[in-house]
């Protein structure tokens, strides 16, 4: 019989016994207690040893969830799918599929689960009709969200989420529930609701939000009052607005917010080729642990999108950070003042173009303050450099087409069908090389006035970007590429050596993504063959 050697280093300890089912619950019930008594030290103690068991505890916390045994049902799901990892949408989908357990549980794991992008509004219809109180456990939910300092705005969303695809009569008196029952802690999802396309509901926010004098609620009504398109909730927002400027005179009536967790990094992206840039604000709830607010803008358009997670671990933070990265999307790192500064703008262009806010903004927007409410007289950097003192720097204009070669405009260009349809009846270049014969009729037809002014603001703000990151000579490059174009006729731009360079590299991106495509590679002169 083969003998095991002796290790050279410390003597292994004996293996442990996986305790059952029955030792691990109890285990749980002693972390429940710990978690509500926020003795952070015993959770510590008690992960380790849960441990061992590491495979089992999946298990047993969904049935601790379906059953309701779990006493903080927030903290059971985290732990679900730290042990679950891959399998943890597995484990989250039979719970809300179990109509046995508690609405509220069934409502987490669905939100932790998430939604096909197809078919959403019919399937939330569906799971809402499934619960026993639906309209209870929604707010029961913004209970759960608000109970949170700052608000859990995951939960807000997923609400949000449901209240949308309900008819208008139950929306109203879900807002009205939601400021009754949950009072001033519902105030940020109030703010969503004022911008959803249902003027009844959303003048049963303003209602509420002026009846509670909820402090930070004058920036969404203003952000409303100047996007949206009907006079009348105009004019409410206005007279809202009014009645929330009367100051309490009793100070016990006054609302007194903890401050927010410390931000930890503030990021804006570079303007990429459509005109498009992320802001990014991650502030830390506690060791390894963070709140991230995303926003998505674009400069035809003002604010798309907004994605928040209120709490990701170290690891997860880092992942979407790379996703920028893998997608060539530089970040720079800038502060609040900026951030704020950024968003004001893009809510500018929501009223100018006519779009209006997507709702899910307002559940993050408080983030970007200070304070909450916000401070009077927060400082705000408008993130874009002056271009008039680089109006007689012909000498950089000359060398504008190099701006390209950075990596900040490595996505720069047109659009590509646009592109390709200003191609047609272009002559190819001969010998590869371009001339006013290409180049005059592309300019014509990709850059109208419009485009020349937008495509002067991108230099503008890429140029604050590039001085933020210390890189001054492509900064005075951009701004002198910048102020060429203020004005500049069809003539200019036909010779402008950057808007050359730009149309060049929209034609050879059309024409590379056409080869790319083909059903079989173009024939090399050994394959040619005759008749």
């Amino acid at each position: 019989m083969a003998t095991r050697k002796p290790s050279r280093g410390k003597p292994s300890e004996p293996a442990r016994t996986p305790p059952g089912a029955a030792a691990l619950a109890h285990l749980l019930d002693r972390m429940d207690e710990a978690v509500l008594a926020a003795d952070q030290a015993q959770v510590m103690d008690l992960m380790e040893q849960l441990w061992p068991s590491r495979r089992q505890v999946p298990g047993v916390l969904a049935q601790r969830l379906s059953s309701g045994q779990a006493r903080v049902p927030a903290f059971a799901f985290e732990l679900l799918e730290g042990f679950a990892g891959l399998r943890a949408k597995t484990h989250l989908r039979r719970i809300a599929q179990d109509q046995s357990a508690p609405d509220l549980v069934r409502f987490g794991a669905q939100r932790r689960s998430g939604w096909p992008e197809r078919g959403e509004a019919k399937r939330r219809l569906a799971f809402l009709a499934s619960f026993r109180d639906a309209d209870g456990t929604l707010v029961a939910a913004v209970k759960d969200g608000a109970a949170m300092w700052p608000p859990d705005g995951d939960v807000f969303q997923e609400v949000l989420g449901y209240l949308v695809v309900l008819p208008v009569e139950r929306q109203q008196a879900l807002v009205t529930r939601f400021a009754r029952e949950v009072e001033i802690g519902a105030g940020w999802l109030l703010h969503a609701i004022v911008h959803l396309d249902a003027p009844a509901v959303q003048r049963a926010a303003l209602d509420e939000l002026v009846r509670m004098r909820e402090p930070g609620a004058a920036g969404a009504i203003a952000r409303l009052e100047s996007t949206t398109r009907d006079a009348g909730l105009r004019a409410d927002t206005a007279a809202a607005l009014q009645r929330l400027r009367i100051q309490v005179v009793d100070p016990s009536q006054r609302v007194e917010f903890p401050p927010f967790p410390p931000v930890e990094r503030a990021l804006l992206s570079i303007i990429d080729g459509g005109g498009s840039q992320a802001i990014v604000v991650v502030r830390r709830w506690g060791d390894g642990v963070f709140l991230l607010a995303d926003f998505w803008c674009r400069d035809d358009w003002g604010i798309r999108d907004t994605i928040g997670l209120s709490r990701v671990v170290a690891d997860q933070l880092q992942e979407v950070l790379e996703e920028f990265e893998a997608e060539g999307v530089d970040l720079v790192e800038v502060d609040l003042a900026a951030v704020r500064g950024a968003l004001a703008g893009a809510v500018a262009l929501n009223a100018a173009t006519g779009h209006r806010l997507p709702p899910v903004f307002e559940c993050w927007e408080p983030l970007v303050h200070e304070a909450y409410p916000p401070p009077e007289g927060e400082p705000v950097v408008a993130p874009e450099l002056e271009d008039a003192p680089y109006a007689a720097r012909q000498d950089l204009v000359r060398s504008s087409g190099r701006l390209l070669d950075h990596a900040f405009f490595a996505s720069w260009g047109f659009d590509p069908g646009e592109t390709s349809q200003a191609m047609a009846g272009v002559p190819p270049p001969r010998g590869g090389r371009w001339t006013d014969r290409q180049y005059r009729p592309l300019v014509e037809r990709l850059v109208d006035p419009q485009t020349c002014a937008r495509l002067r603001q991108r230099l503008r703000r890429q140029a604050w970007l590039l001085e933020r990151s210390g890189d001054t000579p492509q900064r005075d490059l951009a701004l002198a590429t910048a102020a060429s174009l203020s004005g500049a006729g069809p003539a200019d731009l036909v010779k402008h050596p950057f808007v050359r360079t730009l149309v060049q590299r929209s034609v050879e991106d059309v024409l590379a993504e056409a080869l790319a495509v083909l059903p079989f590679p173009p024939l090399g002169p050994e394959e040619e063959t005759s008749d």
